[in-house]
């Protein structure tokens, strides 16, 4: 276990992820962390543990691979004729109430804007 360094770690990382995607490399690293924090616990391992300086371990799925997966569990459950609605609010801020007012006029194709004017603030809304 002394063999093991922070920048090990790091190197391990870079090759592994070429392998695996950076989720599971996540995982495994935040294992090895386990690993090290029960093996001071118990007493095997006294030191520092080389994963605490390591900015991977920290989180183990990060923020933003939640959300991916909530997004694609959601679309996944939408009938088709919500499934535009399920994208489109989130990405632009409206309400549903704004979307389904929604008309041709609001809608700019060749630029992929809707220019509309916001129902409850009564200020435009320009989403690209």
């Amino acid at each position: 276990m002394r063999d093991i360094t922070p920048l090990k770690i790091e190197q391990y990382q870079r090759h592994r992820v070429i392998a695996v995607s950076p989720a599971m490399t996540k995982r495994e690293v935040a294992l090895l962390k386990h690993v090290f924090n029960m093996a001071a616990q118990w007493g095997p391992h006294q030191g520092m543990n080389p994963c605490a300086w390591s900015d991977s371990c920290r989180n183990t799925i990060s923020g933003s691979e939640r959300q991916a997966r909530r997004s694609v569990k959601l679309l996944a459950c939408c009938a088709p004729h919500v499934r535009e609605m399920a994208i489109l609010g989130p990405n632009t801020g409206l309400r549903s109430g704004d979307i389904h007012r929604l008309t041709w006029k609001e809608v700019d194709l060749p630029e992929r804007r809707l220019k509309i004017m916001v129902r409850k603030t009564a200020k435009p809304l320009i989403c690209s």
